[in-house]
C-alpha cells in the first residue's frame, strides 16, 4: 500500500558514543544538519517548490500537518539503534513513496555526519557497511519468523488465518495524543486511530495507488479489542541544559485478544511506518506476533 526502502547503517567511532535521553533526536537533527549543509547551503529561503528542491518534500518544509498530533507528517523515519557497544551502532533510515529516489542523497548525508560527528561529544565515525532490507511485511506466527511481500499477501494471510490473540512489543517510546490527551498505555482503539491516520495522510504524501479503506468499520472493530496483558512502562521527561525536549510515552509488550481478521494488515503495516508523534525520530516502532 505504501512502498518503504529501509537501509540499515553500520557505523564505528574511535571513542564512545553517547545520547542525551533517546537517540533518535540527536540522529534525525544530524541527518537534517548535513542535507543543509551538503545541499542548501543551510538557507531555509532555498526551497522554494518541490521541481526546485528535491529534498523539500523529505524534510517536511511543505509537508502536511496531522491535525489531531499537530506535527508534520514525514515520508520518511529513523529507525533508532535499539541496541548499541560504546563505539558500534546500526541505526536504519526509511523511506516512503517517492522518496525512496531520494536514496543517494540520504546515503551521502549520513557519510556527511561521519564528518560531522554525532552524540555529546560529537563523535565522529565511520560507515562500516549499508545494508538495504528487503520490502517486507515482518512478523512472527506460531514461534515462526513469517515474511510476507506484498499488501495482497497480508490481506490474504490475515482473512485465511483465524487471529484472536497478538502481542505487540512498542521497541521505542509511543507518543499518543487524543482529545488533546496524552495517552500512557496501549489502549488498542486510541493507538489504531492514530496509526489509521498516519496511513491516510503518508498516501496523500506519497502518490500511493488508491486503495480505500473503511475507516469508519476499522475503528468499529478496534473498539471490540480487549487488552488482556500490559507489561509496558511510561517513557519520561527529558532534560537538557538549555532546554527541554519532550519524549513522553510508552513502550514495552502488550497482548490483545479480539477479532483481527480486519485489523491485522494495518497493523503489520504499521511496523514499518511507526506510529504516534516524534515518528521521524524513531518513537512508536514496534513488532508483532500473532499468538493464535
Amino acid at each position: 500500500m505504501i512502498p518503504t526502502l529501509t537501509l540499515d547503517f553500520d557505523i564505528r567511532s574511535e571513542t564512545p558514543i553517547r545520547f542525551r535521553g533517546f537517540p533518535g533526536v540527536a540522529l534525525r537533527g544530524a541527518v537534517f544538519q548535513a542535507l543543509d549543509v551538503l545541499y542548501t547551503g543551510n538557507d531555509p529561503s532555498f526551497a522554494k517548490s518541490y521541481q526546485t528542491d528535491p529534498l523539500l518534500h523529505l524534510m517536511m518544509r511543505q509537508n502536511k500537518i496531522d491535525t489531531i498530533t499537530k506535527s508534520t507528517v514525514s515520508p520518511f523515519v529513523i529507525r533508532s539503534p535499539l541496541h548499541a557497544e560504546e563505539r558500534n551502532l546500526t541505526f536504519g533510515i526509511s523511506l516512503f513513496g517517492r522518496a525512496r529516489n531520494l536514496l543517494p542523497y540520504v546515503t551521502s548525508a549520513v557519510q556527511a555526519m561521519g564528518t560531522n560527528g554525532i552524540g555529546t561529544s560529537r563523535n565522529k565515525f565511520d560507515v562500516l557497511g549499508v545494508r538495504q532490507s528487503k520490502d517486507t511485511y515482518l512478523s512472527v506466527f506460531k514461534d515462526q519468523s513469517l515474511k510476507i511481500d506484498s499488501w495482497k499477501s497480508v490481506v490474504e494471510f490475515s482473512e485465511y488465518t483465524r487471529v484472536q490473540k497478538i502481542n505487540i512489543h512498542f521497541l521505542t517510546p509511543t507518543t499518543i495524543i487524543q482529545d488533546k490527551k496524552l495517552h500512557c498505555t496501549p489502549e488498542f482503539g486510541v493507538w489504531f486511530h492514530r496509526l489509521l491516520e498516519r496511513i491516510l495522510h503518508l498516501k496523500s504524501l506519497t502518490d500511493a495507488d488508491e486503495k480505500w479503506i473503511p475507516v469508519n468499520d476499522l475503528l468499529a472493530r478496534a473498539e471490540r479489542i480487549n487488552t488482556i496483558q500490559d507489561s509496558t512502562q511510561c517513557y519520561g521527561l527529558i532534560r537538557y541544559k538549555r532546554n527541554s525536549r519532550r519524549i513522553v510515552g510508552f513502550y514495552g509488550n502488550v497482548q490483545y485478544t479480539g477479532d483481527f481478521s480486519q485489523l491485522l494488515p494495518y497493523i503489520m503495516l504499521g511496523e514499518r511506518l511507526h506510529v504516534g508523534k516524534n515518528t521521524v525520530k524513531g518513537c512508536g516502532r514496534y513488532i508483532v506476533e500473532v499468538l493464535e
